[in-house]
């Protein structure tokens, strides 16, 4: 996959508009063994997508807001490890929220895929990833990473230089109790103090920070508080 990665660099460096960095993604992805390429850049509750997934699928992830609970997402955004994932992974619980949206992506042909975390200036992230509908693990060895962060840099430097016309926009967004529960950890209340508060279990107080922390990309709840201080959140 070196070479490959090698041949993608180059393309991107000459690259001199976002049709050029479509193609080049799009020969890497074809000649990886995927069937797909999203390019995603997150700051706090907002994003931008690069991408040739299905139609279909963007339609469906954007109007019910996926993007605060996609797992890929989540786990790129906290281990910043390139990582492997699949819709029948036996670790994932059955019935477990995670194991519904990769099922649900597994009936648009979104069976398989592979992200590639970086961190960018002023607590941003932006991830590389690719999906398929059949694995083929004999393509999918990342070795040499440095080459595939770098590949990663070269995409974000280069859509913030064209301006990103191709870019779709969307938002992490708080539901009213993950509001809340960081509302009052704002306010220097303890989760067992915003329990009684709000009438809720202690662990589930737990619960609705730790999901907020997460559709932030925080590093922590101080670290959420923080940005949904920042964005107006709270």
């Amino acid at each position: 996959m070196e070479v490959y990665l090698d041949d993608l660099l180059d393309k991107l460096e000459a690259a001199h508009n976002e049709r050029s960095l479509r193609a080049a993604l799009r020969a890497f992805t074809d000649r990886v063994g995927f069937d797909y390429f999203a390019f995603l850049e997150l700051r706090g509750r907002s994003a931008t997508a690069f991408s040739d997934y299905p139609e279909a699928w963007q339609s469906h992830y954007l109007a019910n807001a996926y993007s605060a609970r996609d797992p890929v997402v989540t786990a790129a955004r906290r281990s910043m490890q390139i990582t492997r994932w699949s819709y029948d992974d036996p670790a994932i619980r059955r019935g477990s929220r995670d194991w519904s949206f990769f099922h649900e992506a597994a009936a648009f042909g979104l069976r398989f895929g592979l992200s590639i975390p970086i961190k960018v200036g002023f607590g941003g992230t932006s991830i590389l990833a690719f999906a398929s509908d059949r694995l083929r693990p004999e393509k999918v060895r990342l070795v040499e990473l440095g080459r595939a962060h770098t590949a990663v840099a070269y995409l974000h430097l280069k859509l913030d230089q064209f301006g990103g016309a191709d870019l779709v926009a969307f938002t992490f967004d708080l539901s009213p109790r993950e509001t809340l529960c960081l509302t009052w950890a704002s306010f220097g209340k303890t989760m067992k103090d915003t329990a009684a508060l709000i009438g809720i279990g202690e662990r589930t107080v737990r619960g609705y920070l730790e999901q907020a922390r997460d559709k932030l990309g925080a590093r922590d709840i101080k670290h959420a508080i923080r940005i949904a201080l920042e964005n107006g959140l709270i």
